[in-house]
């Protein structure tokens, strides 16, 4: 596993993340992709981790401000 792998973007209320690395290859909901708007309750996984996306319209805009 890379020190870092991916990274989420914040901006106008908008979520994103993006691989940095290609091993292990970053799943959105199943599917490998390198970059994508997450949406509520996304699943993400690299390698052995998986994360579910929670996110209100709220708490994104105060987060990228």
């Amino acid at each position: 596993m890379p020190a870092v792998h991916s990274q989420v973007h914040l901006d106008g209320g908008r979520a994103w993340i993006e691989a940095l690395a290609s091993d292990p290859p970053l799943l959105i909901n199943g599917e490998p992709r390198d970059t994508v708007v997450l949406s509520d309750g996304d699943v993400i996984v690299v390698g052995p981790f998986a994360f579910t996306w929670r996110a209100a319209g709220d708490l994104v805009e105060a987060a990228g401000e």
